[in-house]
C-alpha cells in the first residue's frame, strides 16, 4: 500500500515548517504522496486544530502532533510498502 502523508498547518507556524521539511526529506528518500492542508483557510479546521498544529496523518490515521520523529515516520512508511 502506498502512503499518503497529510500535514495540517498554517502560515507562520515554525513547528509546521520544521515538520514539512522533515516530511519532504523522507519523501525524497522513500517516495510517498504528500499533501499540506492550510487550516487558516477553513473555519472548521481552525476550530478543530486551532493552535494544536502541526498535525500529521498517514493514510487518514493520526500519526503525530506538534513534533515529528523522523525515524518513526520512516518506519511507518516502510511498513506500508
Amino acid at each position: 500500500m502506498s502512503a499518503l502523508v497529510e500535514l495540517y498547518s498554517k502560515p507562520g507556524c515554525h513547528l509546521c515548517e520544521v515538520a514539512k521539511s522533515e516530511i519532504i526529506s523522507v519523501k525524497d528518500e522513500l517516495g510517498f504522496a504528500f499533501m499540506e492542508i492550510d487550516i487558516s483557510n477553513n473555519p472548521e479546521l481552525m476550530e478543530k486544530f486551532g493552535e494544536s498544529i502541526p498535525v500529521i496523518f498517514i493514510n487518514g490515521e493520526f500519526f503525530a502532533r506538534f513534533a515529528l520523529n523522523r525515524k518513526s515516520l520512516k518506519h511507518r512508511i516502510i511498513s506500508l510498502n
